[in-house]
């Protein structure tokens, strides 16, 4: 495997894009170690070109692999833990408990 350094313009940009200050010596360094990776990856790529596996192949160990998923069912709770619940949050309005917003216009 052959080892190649990334430019020290790449290693600035990714790590802007990370948030993060390298000294010099650190933009060496990674310089080196990313290029080692990169060069892992494409000695990856090029096994598996020739290994060719179905999308479908874990299917047939189904019926030997067990199942240990636990049922998904709700579960009761007494109205004392439902009041005690309810304080926690600090925005409710009659029977709904409003959270902050987790999805804005379908992205994450």
């Amino acid at each position: 495997m052959k080892k190649e350094a990334i430019s020290q313009k790449e290693v600035e940009k990714i790590a802007v894009l990370a948030r993060i200050n390298l000294s010099k010596e650190e933009k060496s360094l990674f310089s080196e170690e990313l290029g080692a990776i990169l060069a892992y990856f494409k000695n990856i790529q090029e096994v598996s070109d020739d290994f060719q596996v179905s999308p479908f192949d874990h299917f047939k160990l189904l019926g030997k692999v067990k199942d240990n998923r636990r049922k998904d069912s709700p579960k009761e709770i007494d109205k004392k833990t439902k009041e005690a619940i309810k304080e926690l949050f600090p925005q409710k309005k009659d029977n709904y408990l409003k959270v902050r917003t987790v999805i804005k216009n379908g992205k994450h």
